[in-house]
């Protein structure tokens, strides 16, 4: 059994069929490059490609040897630029399809030796280079980019499969950028053979689950916020195992599909610390959370569910379906109305509220103080919207730790930092209406003003459909008196959008 063994190899050896089929173990993360980290290693790739006498070190790849079941291989890190390279080459073999039959000769070779192969008498048992754990994946690479069968126009993206596209696709552009648009059977030939033969890996060999995954943590515990949430993952699955972990986390990937999972994460980490930066999230709730431990790390595992839930209705509340239709339409309506100003640090104390059980109704309660203070203190006032950076994290970790157990205190604290009737009035009438943001939010106040006012008959609930109606012209005519009347420009804009005026 090997230990740990390093060896410098090109990139053909791994990526070669012969070497094996690579794997990608449950605790990785999808594969989720974005268009700069593809562009940067395409870039390398093709400098390569332009210097003949170069190369180019890709750097480390852990792979796993698992003896037991016949040498399987699975990669541990690495697996971001794997999937990368193999993109570039697929792009290139699809490239020389579409040239003459000594180009699709090549193209075939080339699929062969690293895309897959079939048996040739049963064409059904096809043998992949890269097999995920996730179905979604399997599908988008071997199907729609190794086969390059036509992707259906109603196909939903997941976050396992997003990337793999959109890549797949950018890539195909940067090759049209630097070989035009009709590259030719030489270009892409030898390309693709700089690729595979003067791009150097180091390639670590482990037989031993715990080193792969040790040298995964260790490699990228302090990486992006996005890497902290899959290291998180590998981290819950050392203490607990796969079969405990995994049927928990599905519900926590699905609550963040196509949301932003370091925002989530951070978002959390705010809830139960307070205001946290957003860098090393993994090793903040590992020294917190006790997460060696079988027991903390099952609990843990619960609540980050739980939260995961709670942040996405904060995201989507169309998905929040636990309270009464009226209490349900009233939380939409808050959330659309925070996102109308702008605001997002407040999202720990919803989590927190919601890790607590408090009611729906309790947490409506607690939205219309939010939007309360956004628009007095922030949109109003002209506060800096970071003079609410620490208040509400700060909050959010009270009610966490069960200081605050009823509304009202929690509506006592938000009172006590909001900016009080007499001081908005004056603010209120001062305020000029500068952009277009701007305007849409003082519709909505007026609406709301009006319709509180006179509960009988209200106005359209769309505020994009409110009139703001001016005194003074926007856009006077140039012959117009008001020109005259108003003479001083800067006076004449700011009288025109003033709400007191």
């Amino acid at each position: 059994m090997k230990l740990l063994e390093a060896d410098t190899k090109n990139l053909e050896y791994l990526l070669s069929l012969s070497y094996g089929t690579l794997n990608i173990p449950y605790s990785q993360r999808p594969y989720e490059w974005e268009k700069g980290q593809v562009s940067r290693l395409f870039k390398d790739f093709y400098s390569v490609y332009l210097d003949p006498e170069s190369t180019h070190v890709l750097n480390f790849i852990t792979i796993r040897i698992d003896e037991d079941e016949s040498n399987t291989k699975y990669i541990y890190d690495g697996q971001q630029r794997t999937i990368t390279s193999l993109l570039i080459l697929t792009a290139i073999v699809n490239e020389l399809k579409k040239l003459d039959s000594d180009a699709k000769d090549s193209a075939d070779a080339l699929t062969r030796l690293f895309l897959y192969t079939s048996h040739w008498k049963k064409t059904s048992d096809i043998n992949y280079k890269i097999i995920f754990e996730n179905d979604e994946a399997n599908n988008m690479l071997h199907k729609f980019i190794f086969k390059s069968e036509r992707l259906p126009k109603d196909y939903i993206l997941s976050d396992y499969d997003n990337a793999i596209y959109n890549n797949y696709n950018y890539i195909i552009e940067l090759i049209h950028q630097n070989f035009g648009s009709s590259p030719t059977k030489d270009q892409l030939s030898d390309f693709a053979e700089s690729i595979i033969k003067r791009v150097l890996v180091i390639i670590i060999e482990t037989s031993f689950e715990n080193i792969a995954e040790e040298m995964f943590e260790t490699l990228n515990s302090t990486g992006l916020q996005l890497e902290d949430f899959y290291v998180l993952k590998n981290r819950l699955v050392r203490t607990l195992g796969e079969g405990t972990v995994k049927p928990v986390w599905s519900t926590i990937e699905f609550n963040t599909d196509r949301i932003s999972k370091g925002k989530f994460l951070s978002a959390y980490v705010n809830t139960i610390k307070g205001k946290t930066p957003s860098n090393n999230l993994y090793t903040r709730i590992a020294d917190k959370k006790k997460l060696t431990n079988i027991e903390s790390a099952t609990v843990f595992l619960d609540e980050l569910a739980k939260a995961s839930d709670i942040f996405l209705k904060i995201e989507k509340p169309s998905q929040k379906l636990d309270g009464t239709e009226k209490e349900n339409l009233q939380y939409a309506k808050a959330i659309k109305t925070l996102t109308l100003l702008s605001a997002n640090q407040y999202k720990p104390v919803i989590i927190a509220m919601g890790l607590k059980n408090f009611s729906s109704n309790d947490v409506n309660i607690i939205l219309t103080k939010i939007i309360s203070l956004q628009i007095r203190n922030i949109f109003i006032s002209d506060f800096n919207a970071n003079t609410l950076e620490q208040f509400y994290p700060s909050l959010a970790k009270e009610i966490y730790e069960g200081k605050y157990t009823q509304v009202e205190q929690i509506k006592k604290q938000i009172s006590n930092i909001t900016e009080n009737d007499s001081t908005i009035y004056e603010h209120f009438n001062n305020k000029v209406i500068k952009t277009t943001r701007e305007e849409s939010i003082i519709r909505f106040i007026l609406k709301e003003i009006y319709n509180f006012e006179n509960p009988e008959i209200k106005i359209n609930e769309s505020s994009l459909e409110v009139n703001l109606e001016h005194i003074l012209p926007k856009n006077p005519n140039e012959d117009s008196q008001w020109l005259v009347n108003f003479q001083d420009e800067e006076f004449r804009f700011n009288t025109t959008r003033k709400i007191g005026t």
